[in-house]
């Protein structure tokens, strides 16, 4: 028996939150609480208050596709149980504070639903009307309940719409702004007053954007000795000090770390004083690509030069960081791999030039740099050279597909890297991506969760194929063969194909790696017939077949052949919108010759005409009607 649906069923925003769509959809259908709609769902409480709510049974009663809720849904099916998304970005459960709701009255007032970025723990202010979020009803001063008769109304009868809400400061405001961009996928704002690096801080991963807000919050708290550092009022106002006014507020912050600390002191960056917030800092690698944490690791190369002057310099921390002017103080390995030259022609050159050196103290052991500007030197080619395992992650493909495009020429070479110096030059590997962005669409289909799509991701790394198949997808996807539909995240992995089109040319390739040779089901595909007719068919030697590990593979020459010369009774009535029973029966009466081929393992069967017989079939129609008549 199917459950009964509402009266009311309208769609859910592309971001609305989840709880706050059960709420709309309560008051819509004039309950007094969700709870009666989560009944009519045959939901349990415990189903109904978690991050793993299981959005098939609401789908069902509001009438609702359940890929429209699934795309607002706090846990996707495949999602580890201890994971959670909102509006598809990855999260930790205490990220969110969905038992604890907070809105803006004015925001959903103007919209007409709650916004999911109200759900996250650190949007404690609206930075659209810049004024704290509402948590406690005005009336009864209690906390808000998402089980409450509407979107603007507690349970206790009070409107929530006149709340008198503390403005936020500017930082604030602006830093809550980005991350609300970020969670509802809205276009980037403008330069940001408070003087936050706007510009850097979005084009961050929305993790990778929470992390850094906790650990600059974190670090600021503990110089500060503020002992609640779980408050989320408190982790957004302190990191936003630290961001505000790009770099000076930052480089305040470190100058108070290292109050009291000898100038002197030769134990480096990476264990001294500013140790904790170096690691931090550098423990963000894991979900922030280099790139994109390079402002703050410059930043804070900046305020170790020029404020601090320790003894000597970390050189682990030089090599991560992009400062646009090369290094002066380096070791020889490093002018070697700079230069493009092998580290014993370096040390020759450097003693023949007499290029002065220093030394330093590292721990019980001493270390050498040299002073790479008094080099009279000049690198084969400006710019970064990748290894190919980090070429290949740049681009979001396999290491060996990676190989076999620069093989064939599909990955162009450009700029040419020294024999000394093996690699893919930085140049060259961003025309590569860019090139492939530009295949995509700029409008992008309507449901980009839909199986008629597959990711490239999928394409490029799946284990389908060898690698020869995969490339030659990606020369189809690159030929716009095989046509670039749209993309999830402006990636390359996240380009979008048709899976019938990559499912085809998959096959074709699959097939050409086999010696032109087809599965059976694919086979039974490009005959129209059932699948487990082939052996028979091969038995009577109208297919011919080869074996292999797993059984056999049917030439694609005598599926060709076939083709030409029968034609399936079941394609044929589907085309005439008859049974092929009848057809069997007329064919009988008519005296048309038939081939007909068991399946394997039933009793059952099909039958094939020639080809050259499919004309008399087409007055079945005819003859049918005369007979009724």
């Amino acid at each position: 028996m199917s459950a009964p649906l509402l009266v009311r069923h309208p769609a859910p925003f592309r971001t609305e939150s989840l709880f706050g769509y059960i709420l709309r959809l309560s008051q819509e259908n004039g309950y007094t609480t969700p709870w009666s709609l989560l009944l009519l769902a045959q939901m349990a409480q415990h189903e109904a208050r978690s991050t793993g709510m299981k959005v098939a049974k609401l789908a069902q009663v509001c009438d609702r596709h359940q890929s429209e809720l699934q795309s607002i849904s706090y846990r996707w099916p495949d999602d580890h149980p201890r994971s959670c998304r909102l509006l598809g970005h990855l999260l930790t459960p205490w990220e969110l504070v969905i038992t604890k709701p907070e809105l803006c009255p004015e925001c959903v007032a103007e919209l007409g639903f709650i916004e999911a970025h109200f759900d996250l723990a650190l949007m404690t202010g609206c930075p659209v009307h810049r004024r704290s979020l509402l948590s406690r009803c005005p009336g009864c001063m209690r906390p808000l309940r998402w089980f409450r008769p509407g979107l603007l109304e507690c349970h206790c009868g009070a409107s929530l719409r006149n709340a008198d809400l503390p403005a936020i400061s500017g930082a604030e405001a602006d830093l809550l702004d980005l991350i609300r961009r970020k969670i509802l996928g809205l276009a980037a704002g403008r330069a940001y007053a408070s003087g936050l690096p706007g510009s850097h801080l979005e084009v961050l991963e929305f993790q990778a954007l929470l992390s850094l807000v906790g650990t600059l919050a974190r670090r600021c708290m503990i110089v500060d000795n503020d002992p609640d550092r779980r408050n989320s009022q408190r982790i957004v106002s302190a990191a936003a000090s630290v961001l505000a006014d790009w770099p000076n507020n930052f480089f305040r912050l470190l100058r108070r770390i290292v109050e009291g600390m000898p100038t002197n002191s030769s134990i480096g960056v990476a264990r001294g004083r500013l140790g904790g917030i170096y690691r931090s800092l550098f423990s963000l690698r894991g979900i922030m690509p280099t790139v994109q944490g390079d402002f703050l690791r410059i930043a804070f190369l900046d305020f170790i030069r020029n404020d601090w002057k320790p003894a000597f310099m970390d050189q682990r921390l030089m090599r991560r960081l992009r400062t646009g002017q090369p290094e002066r103080f380096i070791s020889k390995s490093a002018f070697a791999q700079r230069y493009g030259i092998d580290t014993r022609a370096a040390a020759r050159f450097l003693e023949d030039q007499g290029v002065p050196s220093r030394t330093f103290r590292w721990g019980k052991s001493k270390r050498k740099s040299i002073d790479s500007s008094a080099a009279r030197l000049s690198p084969a080619l400006p710019g970064k050279i990748y290894r190919l395992r980090q070429a290949a992650a740049m681009i979001g493909i396999s290491v060996e597909l990676l190989k076999c495009l620069k093989a064939s020429g599909d990955f162009e070479v450009s700029h040419l890297i020294s024999r000394t110096r093996p690699g893919f030059h930085e140049l060259d590997i961003e025309a590569f991506i860019q090139k492939l962005k530009r295949l995509a669409p700029p409008l992008n289909p309507a449901d980009l969760s839909s199986p008629k799509y597959v990711r490239f991701a999928i394409v490029a790394r799946g284990w389908y194929g060898s690698v020869e198949a995969k490339a030659n997808i990606v020369r189809a996807v690159l030929s716009r063969e095989l046509p670039v539909v749209g993309s999830i995240d402006g990636t390359v992995s996240g380009l979008l194909l048709p899976y019938e089109g990559f499912q085809r040319l998959a096959h074709d390739e699959r097939a050409r790696a086999n010696g032109d040779t087809r599965t059976m089901a694919e086979a039974a595909r490009q005959l129209e017939c059932d699948p487990g007719l082939i052996h028979s068919l091969v038995e009577l030697e109208l297919l011919r077949a080869r074996p292999v590990r797993k059984g056999v593979r049917v030439t694609e020459e005598s599926i060709a052949e076939f083709k030409r010369r029968y034609v399936s009774l079941v394609s044929i009535a589907r085309t005439i919108r008859t049974s092929s029973r009848a057809l069997m029966h007329f064919c009988k009466n008519n005296s048309i010759p038939t081939v007909v081929a068991k399946r394997a393992y039933t009793n059952g069967a099909q039958a094939f005409v020639n080809a050259n017989q499919t004309q008399k079939l087409a007055c079945f129609r005819q003859n049918a009607a005369v007979a009724m008549n």
